[in-house]
Order: C-alpha cells, then sequence, then structure tokens
C-alpha cells in the first residue's frame, strides 16, 4: 500500500512539473515574439523617420495579442490554481458517483 501512495505522489509530482514546464515555454514564447515584433514595427518606423517616443506612445496591442494573453492566463490559473474548479473533492465525488452506478448495475 505504501509502495502504491509513494507512486501516485511521484506521478502527481511528475504530472504537475510537465505542465509548469509547458506554462512556462507558453509565456516565454508569448514575451519574446511580443516584444520580437513590437521590437521590429518600432525599427520599421523610426527608419521611415518618426520620433522614436511618438513611436513608442502610438503602439498599440493588437486584438491577436489580447487573446494570446487571456488564453495565457487561463493557461496559469489551470497550472497554478489546479484545485479551485476540479479539485480533489470534486474528483472523489465523481468517483464515487460513477461507482455507485456501476455497483447498480449490477
Amino acid at each position: 500500500m505504501e509502495d502504491y501512495r509513494k507512486e501516485e505522489a511521484y506521478l502527481r509530482a511528475r504530472l504537475r512539473t510537465e505542465k509548469l514546464k509547458k506554462f512556462y515555454s507558453h509565456l516565454g514564447t508569448y514575451v519574446i515574439l511580443f516584444f520580437a515584433l513590437h521590437s521590429f514595427k518600432v525599427v520599421r518606423r523610426v527608419g521611415a523617420g518618426h520620433d522614436f517616443l511618438d513611436v513608442l506612445s502610438e503602439l498599440s496591442i493588437g486584438s491577436f495579442w489580447w487573446y494570446w494573453a487571456i488564453g495565457l492566463l487561463i493557461h496559469a490559473a489551470s497550472v497554478f490554481l489546479p484545485n479551485v474548479i476540479f479539485g480533489p473533492k470534486w474528483e472523489a465525488q465523481k468517483m464515487k458517483e460513477y461507482m455507485d452506478k456501476e455497483k447498480n448495475n449490477f
């Protein structure tokens, strides 16, 4: 029984680590692309003769970046707040519900 608990704890830790790694990759991709594309936009506009500070003040974030940011926030919530919606209590209730249904079918 003790080995089973250790194995279960190990699998949960591994899954959590994988989720965290995927989130940080997602965040890194967002940050790198966001700054790279906006830097390109600034360099292009400054090269066309616009003032650097004016270009920085005019930068607007397109809807694509907002949608990606919302997706990133949802991803962060699923990684850092995993027990808010589908936590262990919910999981235990669902398992009990399914086991009771199976018991009634036999």
